[in-house]
């Protein structure tokens, strides 16, 4: 901890900037740095686990107070964990998944990812009365977010809804495009699909456009994650974006608990950010709350 009024310096490794809800995650922790008089610097990993431990190492030479990490590499990134806790700098984990039971931390702070798959699998079979034929979209296999979103949504369906088929998954990398991409080579070979499940909005919005296309939106309705402020625009102009969950891009909550941390406060081991789910029905009361992405 720094001494007199000198102002603390947090660290940010950020995995990637590439995706609206990281560069969300950004800006956010920029001005909660701001409004606790602190100092951010920000990585930025482009996707790689080897670029994100040597960016880790970098800001721990800066002699940062404490360090926030977001990682998209899953388990490859924890050996870097564990050098920030042994050079004793405090290590909030924020919206990364779940960190493994040996990995040393100071704070997790997350929605609760399976919660979220198994909410969307449950809108999903609900809407389809129990029967159907859907399509799922991945983020990453590596990620600890996409595999906690897709072991809420599969666990979900075999216990509650077993007659609804999954008749095509696919990999996205939680890009809007690739996500496009497929469901477009999906499409002509398929009859009909009721239902898509993307593990993220940039990819459902990907799914929606490849819908609308080829003009097959008005028989299949597409869930998302992450409450983008796209997605939500869609779902409030009637497309057929149904509903999406906000999983939480401010990360206020993690910078406030990388100041507590670092001025020797106690900060709960894990902090579960709110995740509430949106649909036609309740879309216009988050709409207007924020444009940032």
């Amino acid at each position: 901890m720094r001494q007199g009024n000198s102002r603390l310096v947090l660290g940010f490794s950020q995995a990637v900037m590439n995706l609206p809800f990281r560069l969300a995650n950004v800006e956010s922790m920029k001005a909660a740095a701001r409004r606790l008089n602190a100092r951010l610097l920000v990585t930025d990993a482009k996707g790689s686990t080897a670029i994100e431990a040597r960016n880790i190492r970098s800001l721990l030479d800066e002699g940062v107070d404490a360090l926030i990490v977001s990682s998209l590499s899953g388990d490859a990134i924890y050996p870097a964990y564990r050098e920030v806790i042994e050079r004793r700098v405090p290590l909030i984990i924020f919206a990364s998944g779940v960190p493994l039971d040996d990995t040393p931390y100071t704070s997790f702070v997350a929605p609760d990812e399976e919660s979220m798959g198994r909410r969307a699998a449950r809108y999903v079979g609900t809407e389809l009365e129990g029967e159907g034929k859907i399509v799922v979209l991945r983020g990453l296999p590596e990620s600890t977010n996409s595999r906690l979103r897709s072991a809420g949504f599969s666990s979900e369906l075999a216990d509650e809804f077993p007659k609804i088929e999954i008749i095509g998954r696919g990999m996205g990398g939680w890009l809007r495009q690739p996500a496009r991409e497929f469901m477009e080579k999906l499409l002509p070979t398929v009859g009909r699909i009721d239902a898509v499940f993307a593990e993220n909005d940039e990819m459902a919005l990907g799914v929606v456009d490849a819908l609308r296309l080829w003009r097959r939106g008005a028989e299949t309705f597409v869930v998302g994650l992450d409450g983008q402020y796209e997605a939500l625009r869609r779902i409030s102009e009637g497309s057929s974006f149904a509903m999406t969950i906000k999983s939480e891009w401010d990360g206020a909550a993690a910078v406030d608990a990388a100041v507590a941390a670092a001025s020797r406060l106690e900060v709960p081991r894990r902090i579960v950010l709110d995740a509430p789910t949106i649909n036609r029905t309740n879309v216009h009361e988050f709409l207007g709350k924020v444009r940032i992405w």
